[in-house]
């Protein structure tokens, strides 16, 4: 899942990369509430996220609004992967890959 660097190996960013476009419903290049928490809700059997983890959201790299971008949700799951690498491959077949 990461490369020499301890970045997101290149087929993992890859994909993520699709997953963000695919909750980016506007389009906008960042999510807003309800994107992030349709991704929550298809990685996370329909749970969303609490206000903890969506307090959360602003460690990341956001736009001018608060709303996470691609660069945030990257690195938000790299954090993730570097932390629970089973939850990046549970998140990853909820998704559709495998």
């Amino acid at each position: 899942l990461l490369d020499d660097d301890d970045w997101l190996a290149p087929p993992l960013e890859a994909a993520l990369g699709e997953v963000f476009c695919r909750f980016d419903a506007d389009a906008d290049g960042a999510w807003s509430t309800a994107e992030l928490q349709s991704f929550a809700r298809t990685c996370n059997g329909g749970d969303e996220f609490g206000e903890a983890e969506l307090s959360q959201v602003g460690e990341f790299t956001t736009d001018g609004h608060g709303r996470l971008t691609r660069r945030g949700f990257l690195e938000m799951m790299h954090l993730q992967t570097m932390a629970r690498p089973e939850d990046t491959w549970a998140d990853l077949r909820a998704l559709g890959y495998d």
